[in-house]
């Protein structure tokens, strides 16, 4: 079984009657990087970018902010990466 296939994600639950969002992200699973679980920390940044809806975004007229939200991410995810050098 691959480490993705033993991981257990929970994102993000609201409440309908109320509207209030309650955002959590919990990971379980093996990971090939004892202590760090850098490996962990990786698939969870995944599947909360695979969440995003960019229609999300349109639907409140927020273009400069996906677009900053964006940039940061590729910024980020460069760095962490080692590609910014």
């Amino acid at each position: 079984m691959t480490n993705s296939k033993k991981i257990k994600d929970d994102i993000s639950k609201t409440d309908f009657k109320t509207g209030k969002t309650n955002f959590k992200v919990e990971f379980e699973g093996m990971s090939a990087i004892p202590f760090w679980n850098d490996d962990l920390k990786a698939k969870a940044a995944i599947a909360l970018l695979k969440s995003i809806d960019i229609q999300n975004y349109v639907k409140h007229n927020m273009y400069e902010q996906a677009e900053e939200d964006y940039q940061e991410l590729i910024t980020l995810v460069n760095a962490a990466y080692g590609r910014d050098l």
